[in-house]
């Protein structure tokens, strides 16, 4: 960008603090993270990360200790790509096992019901899906 002159103070309010670029009409934020600095906290799993602001893809990096489960669940509402990172784990869909381990892809379709349990080195993996609102309660 040529210098307009101005102060710092003036232009700050013009940059955008997630990707440092310039804010304007059209601002279109490229967000990144190193996904291998990302570390959960002593003895926890699930979620470590989630990509977060205005989008239309949720994006959570999920770490599982030795032998941890998510256990059995509909995916009821979106199709869900799941990349393993690092180590391993079991994939159960309607029943059925997947062994994964790092750099494979696993496509679990709505409808299915879906568990995840890692393996004896415990699991890193993304998972993937169509960004959705959160929970609803639902009245039977």
């Amino acid at each position: 960008m040529p210098d307009a002159g101005g102060d710092a103070a003036c232009w700050a309010g013009q940059v955008c603090d997630a990707c440092g670029g310039v804010l304007g009409p059209v601002h279109r934020c490229t967000r990144r993270v190193h996904l291998d600095h990302l570390r959960p906290g002593a003895g926890a799993d699930g979620v470590v990360w989630s990509l977060a602001g205005d989008r239309q893809l949720d994006v959570n990096l999920v770490v599982l200790g030795p032998g941890s489960a998510i256990g059995e669940h509909d995916n009821d509402v979106v199709d869900v790509c799941l990349v393993v990172l690092s180590g391993s784990a079991t994939l159960v869909v309607d029943g059925l096992e997947h062994a994964l381990s790092a750099h494979e892809l696993a496509f679990v379709p709505r409808g299915a019901r879906r568990a995840i349990t890692a393996g004896s080195e415990g699991v890193r993996y993304l998972s993937t899906h169509v960004a959705r609102a959160g929970p609803a309660i639902r009245t039977p």
